[in-house]
């Protein structure tokens, strides 16, 4: 379940001393659902889907607009937590 992958993602992320705030409504729709911010790394934002779950054409565009403007935002999905966690080690 989404919600579950969410909650996993958040916890280990704020015990590697991210601040992780949940989009829960932006006066902007497709804005990802987890935003982290450090003191001492870039601002990065988190799409969270499930196993099979695809993004929406407003998402897609979000996360391009973002990564445009600089910021990092990604997607991520229960297989890809390892791989999610380490890249957020890596700043």
């Amino acid at each position: 379940m989404e919600s579950n992958y969410q909650r996993k993602l958040k916890t280990k992320a704020e015990k590697m001393g991210w601040l992780v705030i949940k989009i829960v409504r932006a006066t902007v729709n497709g804005y990802p659902d987890l935003m982290l911010l450090h003191p001492e790394r870039p601002t990065i934002f988190i799409e969270v889907k499930d196993t099979g779950g695809k993004l929406s054409p407003v998402q897609e565009y979000r996360i391009k607009e973002l990564n445009e403007r600089g910021f990092i935002a990604i997607v991520s999905k229960p297989e890809d937590y390892a791989q999610t966690v380490a890249y957020l080690d890596s700043f």
